[in-house]
């Protein structure tokens, strides 16, 4: 796992198609917003909507 730490406005490239974009929500708030720009073949998901998706597909598989 790669950290880094990028100042408001920055850009974190990924690869040659994706770019992540720093947002701070607002003063005194804990919270930044990611804007990402990629491809449409790139799925891109919150973490809960993911792990919601791959229960699923366990679930599926194992009726299976």
């Amino acid at each position: 796992m790669l950290t880094v730490t990028v100042k408001e406005g920055q850009k974190l490239y990924i690869g040659d198609d994706i770019i992540v974009h720093l947002h701070h929500d607002s003063i005194g708030s804990r919270q930044v917003k990611l804007s990402v720009d990629a491809p449409e073949d790139v799925t891109i998901l919150r973490e809960k909507l993911k792990a919601r998706l791959d229960s699923g597909n366990s679930n599926n598989t194992q009726r299976n």
